[in-house]
């Protein structure tokens, strides 16, 4: 299957920036949160965050300022509408579940590169500590 390029960023308003759709990423995690609490008890609620969900995806992958993410977004709402389409709700929880992991990682994936560089900064001190005192802090 060809791949279709992304979709042309256009934005018509002041709003269409980064920071919003950084928000829309926010705001789908909270209704996949959301999702997950509802269960199997309550279907309609469930198709109604999915509905939500799937609206923010395609915003995403509409306006999103980077070509990149807005392919991956253009290709989580095809994979969930086609769950949608003819799959079981299972397959559907399992897309939107795929989608929650990926934020998940953007998300944390900053804090633990400030984490890692913190301990490499640790590191070297430590090791000028021990050079600059000959190594009596070492033992």
């Amino acid at each position: 299957m060809a791949q279709a390029p992304p979709p042309k960023y256009s934005s018509d308003s002041e709003y269409d920036t980064a920071a919003n759709c950084k928000l829309r990423e926010e705001l789908i995690k909270l209704k996949l949160r959301e999702y997950e609490r509802t269960g199997a008890k309550d279907s309609a609620e469930r198709r109604r965050l999915q509905r939500e969900i799937l609206d923010e995806m395609r915003y995403l992958a509409a306006y999103h300022p980077d070509a990149a993410t807005r392919t991956y977004w253009a290709e989580k709402t095809r994979t969930f509408d086609n769950a949608a389409a003819g799959g079981s709700e299972e397959e559907k929880a399992h897309v939107l579940m795929d989608v929650g992991r990926g934020l998940g990682m953007i998300i944390v994936a900053p804090f633990r590169l400030v984490g890692e560089v913190l301990q490499g900064v640790g590191t070297v001190v430590k090791g000028l500590g021990t050079f600059f005192s000959g190594g009596k802090f070492g033992q």
